[in-house]
């Protein structure tokens, strides 16, 4: 997927990883990006400063837990560009808490926010690219700890991102050749993931203090967004499928491959006879 001349819409765009894939898009040429999150003004503030790189922009407030709003959503972006080549469903909210412990309108909250607005938006602009004729991309924002499950504190969140990647590669294999699928699974990022609860609705419980230890660690331990930002961009345009922002990751997928392995061996030793993998089901045959 080249970049350069691309409409592109990216949500949770206002401050970290998203304004970071915002402002990589229009360094890599794209010519218009469709700028979304929660918090209208620093949206606006994210598309100034795509535009002040050269590319289109625009703001829009969009709470990703409802689909209308995203179907409002690209409604405006295509009326404004007239289609999307890219959607970077990043959108993302965390609650640090031991899993008994973590509040059910925490987990609903993390559930609807980050897997149901990955579902969301890629059904919505997936559907549109489809009726274009044209191959888009989607690159859905899932974590390391969507790959591994050993995150302290991080139960609910791990749940979510599991989904998210488990979401987008079953897109992939359903839409291959008509849309690419990519999901991005950054390491630590100083990001403001540590205030999403600012952002709580009200229904859910209302706002949020942030946690400055989680605040203080992040900035301490985490690469820039712009860094992780440039690292989602060049990964679509790779055309990879798993696309990670520290080199760690391998170390973490293969603790959770060990496991898998030693899982099946102990019924199954090496040596063993084993049976062919089936055939994927395909309904239509």
């Amino acid at each position: 997927m080249k970049i350069e001349g691309t409409r592109a819409a990216v949500t949770g765009a206002a401050t970290g990883i998203g304004r970071g894939i915002a402002l990589a898009l229009a360094e890599k040429g794209a010519a218009f990006v469709a700028v979304a999150d929660l918090d209208l003004d620093a949206a606006e503030r994210t598309a100034t400063e795509v535009r002040a790189r050269g590319a289109k922009a625009i703001s829009a407030r969009v709470d990703v837990r409802h689909r209308a709003e995203l179907e409002k959503f690209a409604d405006l972006s295509w009326a404004q560009a007239d289609g999307i080549d890219l959607l970077f469903n990043n959108a993302g909210v965390a609650r640090v808490a031991r899993a008994f412990d973590i509040s059910d309108a925490d987990i609903d909250w993390l559930i609807q926010v980050n897997l149901m607005g990955v579902i969301h938006g890629t059904r919505v602009f997936g559907r549109r690219m489809l009726q274009a004729g044209k191959k888009g991309w989607i690159c859905n924002t899932a974590s390391e700890a969507g790959v591994h499950g050993g995150s302290p504190y991080l139960a609910a969140y791990t749940a979510t991102k599991h989904g998210v990647v488990g979401y987008s590669d079953a897109v992939r294999t359903d839409y291959s050749g008509e849309i690419g699928v990519s999901v991005l699974c950054p390491g630590i990022v100083a990001s403001s993931m540590w205030n999403t609860g600012a952002h709580r609705p009200a229904e859910l419980g209302g706002p949020i203090a942030h946690d400055p230890a989680a605040k203080a660690y992040m900035e301490e331990h985490g690469i820039r967004p712009e860094e992780a930002g440039r690292v989602a961009v060049e990964g679509v345009e790779a055309g990879a499928f798993f696309i990670f922002t520290h080199s760690h990751a391998i170390d973490l997928a293969g603790h959770r491959f060990r496991d898998q392995r030693a899982g099946s061996e102990r019924r199954w030793p090496p040596g063993t006879a084993r049976e062919a993998a089936p055939d994927t089901f395909d309904p239509n045959a």
